[in-house]
Order: C-alpha cells, then sequence, then structure tokens
C-alpha cells in the first residue's frame, strides 16, 4: 500500500511560459506513469467524475468529461466524423 501511495503523489508542475505554456516531460517511465496515475484518481474522484462519458464508437476507448450533456464522442475527429456519417446515413434511410 505504501509504494501505491508514493506513486500517486503529486509531482511538482514546472511550467514554462514560451508561445504557450509548456509542461516538461516526465524524465522516467515510472514518472510518466506516476502522472497517469495521479490524473486519472483525481478525474475518478474530483467534481467532473459524473461527467466521464465512454466513447460509443466500436474501435475506441476514449474516455473524456462532458460537463454540458452535448458531446456524443470524444474529442477525436475520426470518431466525431464516422458518428456523423453514421448519423447522416441513418436519417437519409429513414427519409427513403
Amino acid at each position: 500500500m505504501r509504494a501505491l501511495a508514493a506513486f500517486l503523489e503529486p509531482e511538482p508542475v514546472h511550467l514554462a511560459a514560451l508561445d504557450r505554456l509548456h509542461r516538461s516531460a516526465p524524465p522516467t517511465a515510472s514518472a510518466a506513469w506516476a502522472r497517469l496515475a495521479h490524473q486519472a484518481a483525481d478525474w475518478l474522484t474530483g467534481p467532473l467524475r459524473h461527467d466521464l462519458r465512454a466513447c460509443p464508437e466500436q474501435d475506441c476507448r476514449g474516455v473524456f468529461a462532458d460537463p454540458g450533456g452535448r458531446r456524443r464522442w470524444c474529442p477525436s475527429p475520426a470518431c466525431a466524423s464516422r458518428g456523423r456519417v453514421r448519423a447522416l446515413r441513418e436519417r437519409r434511410r429513414a427519409e427513403s
């Protein structure tokens, strides 16, 4: 349990103001996994947890926050395009 607690400790954030804010890459793979685990724990236990949605596309495993309740697909352009094309084809079939 001690290893898990250390894994989820927040990492200090160092931002550089270049043209835009830039967060430095983690120095090791372990640090990268720790950053992902910390972000997942924040999302699953934080205020956005009720707004998390899974992308309905069959080959996508994306999860995204949808606070307004209006998104249908994850932010990936491929998922949105396929979903819109599929919906358009279904509407046209229903009209015929």
